[in-house]
């Protein structure tokens, strides 16, 4: 429910220790607000103005969003919800100058690009940077602090299956009372109405037994 999420006023973050970026890595992230902006997570300089080395996952003008500082920026294309709880998922794969980016709604891939998403390393920022909850920079993104609610974040430092990605989905929609309208295994049906919504090819149920091996297998990092 609501009432177990975190409510950003934009002016309020959170510091995260020892989190690397410029790596594979796969981020779960359930958001919930009236006026969707500002910033969802992001590597950057603790203190300060927006710098190479500096990426940020955000929201800018209602769309799901991930920059990189002096590369480019990348969007999904469905409108972040006013009236319901949404999991943003972006994913990054490693490959030299053509790094793999994706961004998915709600279960649904809506961008899947390449950049190169390691020209300006983590490692130019000041001490490496920090991950922040909440906030980028003083100067970026235009909304520079979050307004809404975080309900739960995942962090998975590797790329992951369809139908491990697809079990996570199915975890979150269910703990947050929006299988109405996550897709978890992209099949084009919502899983309240999917008998398996697990993997559209195979019989996996949605159980906490799934999920738990899920986080044993891949140490996924509950933010």
């Amino acid at each position: 429910t609501t009432e177990n999420m975190i409510d950003f006023n934009g002016s309020h973050y959170f510091f995260v220790d020892d989190q690397l970026v410029d790596i594979d890595s796969t981020y779960f992230a359930v958001y919930k607000g009236s006026n969707p902006v500002g910033t969802l997570f992001a590597k950057a300089n603790e203190t300060g103005q927006w710098s190479q080395g500096g990426k940020s996952f955000f929201i800018r003008n209602g769309l799901y969003t991930t920059d990189v500082g002096w590369v480019g920026y990348y969007n999904a294309s469905t409108q972040v919800s006013i009236t319901s709880a949404s999991i943003a998922t972006f994913e990054h794969r490693e490959n030299g100058s053509s790094d793999e980016h994706r961004i998915y709604y709600n279960g649904v891939m809506e961008l899947d690009a390449t950049w190169n998403y390691t020209a300006h390393p983590e490692s130019n920022l000041s001490n490496g940077g920090i991950f922040k909850i909440g906030y980028t920079s003083t100067d970026f993104p235009q909304t520079h602090g979050l307004y809404g609610k975080i309900g739960e974040m995942i962090k998975i430092d590797q790329t992951i299956s369809d139908t491990h990605r697809a079990m996570i989905h199915a975890y979150l929609a269910s703990r947050w009372g929006i299988s109405t309208e996550v897709d978890s295994d992209n099949d084009g049906i919502n899983d309240a109405s999917d008998g398996n919504p697990i993997d559209a090819s195979s019989n996996q149920d949605a159980t906490s037994a799934a999920v738990k091996y899920m986080f044993d297998q891949f140490s996924a990092r509950l933010i």
